[in-house]
């Protein structure tokens, strides 16, 4: 299984050069949507064929006191943090002039950081700790977390990439905390939620 796991993340990190092909045929919005339809198409299949059956990956919402507080933590941590980058950017004298859409709003807080976690703290760090037997956790933790970074090639400040290697470390912490992906994708999609509440202008055009 740890190899089916692996294989499929590294099959969406393929996926994700894609656009190097369709932007030969097709303009830039539909060579993305492309490749993250078929992203999001995978990372469905892999969930239902073969993730859910293996350890602590449901994505069934499980609610307590205990699971709702460190929730509460790790989102107040990540806030924090996408706020002190927002800082740090008006500071340069950077602040971001996009206009984002409703529908790309929608792809950034919802189809991103489902896809995401199944593959990144599904995928890629159940596949190492069942590879390792569950003897190299932490090290399975800061591997796929490393990866993570590094596949966000589009920062390029290094305190981004500090928030990034937190925030893969925080998402892991509460996966195991709470045995599953809910709690991760809600966090995923809460931090989606206050960079683009704390970066963009207008979200809506």
């Amino acid at each position: 299984m740890a190899m089916v796991l692996l294989v499929a993340f590294f099959s969406s990190v393929l996926i994700t050069f894609l656009p190097l092909i369709t932007l030969r045929y097709y303009s830039k919005d539909v060579s993305f949507l492309m490749m993250l339809t078929t992203e999001f198409i995978l990372s469905l299949l892999v969930y239902f064929s073969f993730l859910r059956k293996t350890m602590d990956n449901s994505l069934m919402p499980k609610f307590s006191k205990k699971y709702a507080t460190i929730f509460i933590y790790c989102f107040a941590i990540l806030a924090a943090l996408q706020i002190i980058a927002f800082i740090l950017v008006l500071k340069r004298g950077e602040a971001i002039q996009a206009h984002f859409s409703l529908i790309l709003t929608i792809i950034m807080t919802v189809i991103v950081p489902l896809h995401e976690e199944i593959f990144y703290r599904g995928c890629l760090f159940t596949g190492l700790c069942l590879f390792f037997k569950g003897k190299h956790i932490i090290a399975s933790a800061c591997v796929s977390s490393l990866i993570f970074c590094a596949m966000h090639f589009q920062y390029s400040d290094p305190f981004d990439f500090i928030v990034l290697l937190i925030a893969s470390t925080l998402l892991i912490i509460i996966k195991l905390k709470t045995s599953g992906l809910f709690y991760p994708v809600i966090l995923h999609s809460s931090m989606n939620m206050v960079f683009l509440s704390v970066n963009l202008q207008n979200i809506y055009r």
